[in-house]
């Protein structure tokens, strides 16, 4: 009876400390309401976020959020420096007098 009751104990005692570490593990851990949308922190950032127009670079197309935008000459939307340079560069050719391929 000694024995039962001493192993009962013991393993109630490697329980609690099993549990325990656990708990800590999980503590520290990122788990699945991590990644979730649902999330507080997730919801904020959805709310920060507002639909924002989109306007097509004059040069090669692409649809842009108007906030990166870089205006050109004429007031011609361009989506990058790159687009910018090749407006420019296109201009000056037209301007020189006009395409020398044709």
């Amino acid at each position: 009876m000694r024995r039962i009751v001493l192993l009962v104990a013991f393993l109630y005692l490697v329980w609690r400390i099993l549990s325990s570490w656990g708990k800590k593990m999980n503590a520290r851990a990122r788990g699945a309401e991590h990644f979730s949308r649902f999330t507080p922190r997730h919801k904020k950032r959805q709310e920060k976020t507002e639909a924002e127009e989109l306007l097509l670079c004059s040069v090669c197309g692409t649809h842009v959020p108007a906030s990166s935008l870089v205006e050109g000459p004429e007031r011609r939307l361009c989506c990058s420096e790159e687009c910018l340079k090749r407006l420019r560069a296109e201009q000056e050719r037209f301007s020189a007098g006009g395409d020398e391929g044709d």
